[in-house]
């Protein structure tokens, strides 16, 4: 775990250097998008929007991120909270990566999505 967490470190460091030389998910370029409108990163206003955060993603430490807003998450979690939308796309990207690097069935989670 440790060693995912230096890995995906290290590509958001490159990616924030040269962000043409990391391409996430490539076999599914638009799912990040979807996610983002179901999310509703492009509702002005919204904390996604506000945060920075297409995925409305929980904070988890990610590189570049800060605690935000709660919303209506249980106990302590709050919402990622990004200084650009370019680290936020690469969040949401890096989280697709390694959920697909664990083979978790996102397949489950993308039926709500279609």
């Amino acid at each position: 775990m440790r060693l995912l967490r230096l890995t995906m470190a290290m590509l958001f460091t490159v990616a924030m250097i040269h962000p043409s030389a990391i391409t996430f998910c490539s076999d599914r370029p638009g799912i990040v998008y979807k996610i983002a409108r179901v999310e509703g990163f492009y509702v002005p206003g919204s904390i996604p929007d506000t945060h920075h955060n297409p995925g409305n993603l929980v904070f988890t430490h990610q590189p570049g991120a800060k605690p935000g807003a709660h919303g209506q998450l249980p106990g302590k979690l709050r919402f990622a909270k990004f200084k650009t939308d370019a680290e936020g796309w690469l969040a949401l990207e890096m989280d697709l990566a390694k959920k697909k690097y664990r083979k978790s069935a996102m397949r489950k989670a993308w039926t709500w999505m279609k």
